[in-house]
């Protein structure tokens, strides 16, 4: 927490991003068991980049490749959506709700974060961390970013807990 943090006095909102890979969904078990305690709203955040049509543009794709790029662009929403509802079940079963946020953003992942937590007046951001050494260089900007701009509490969760291990997300 930063010196300028709002801390809230009661945490009903939890953003939690992802990627929904398997460490991801490791992290997001955490998250419900927090959010079941501190009987608080999980929104899951996919952070959805779609340079298709910047690039198609900036070299010159012919638009029949333009067209199968945004089919396959399309096609890869509706899939995320679909692994969205498995985790909102998941976390309705354990008596947490859950609401899942895919937005279309062309800039910085941490930026897109921090815009999503001012929105939807979240409390806290819960950030799932690889314990992978290349993951963690990849994520560490990023989430550097988010703690040092960020309003608002950020809990860093490791992925790589023995407690989380034995469960997963079907599917």
């Amino acid at each position: 927490i930063r010196p300028t943090t709002d801390v809230p006095k009661k945490i009903t909102r939890i953003l939690y991003p992802t990627d929904f890979s398997k460490a991801s969904q490791r992290s997001y078990l955490k998250t419900i068991e927090i959010a079941k305690k501190l009987k608080s709203k999980i929104i899951i955040y996919h952070n959805i980049y779609e340079p298709v049509l910047p690039v198609a543009e900036f070299t010159g794709v012919a638009v029949e490749r333009v067209e199968i790029l945004k089919a396959y662009a399309e096609e890869y929403c509706r899939n995320k959506k679909l692994n969205a509802e498995k985790w909102i079940d998941l976390a309705k079963k354990e008596g947490v709700k859950a609401e899942f946020r895919g937005v279309r953003a062309d800039f910085s992942l941490s930026k897109s974060i921090l815009m999503a937590a001012q929105k939807e007046k979240i409390q806290l951001i819960a950030l799932g961390i690889e314990s992978h050494p290349l993951m963690r260089a990849i994520l560490k900007s990023s989430v550097r970013e988010i703690i040092s701009i960020s309003s608002r509490p950020v809990l860093i969760l490791n992925s790589r807990s023995s407690e989380t291990k034995k469960r997963s997300i079907k599917g």
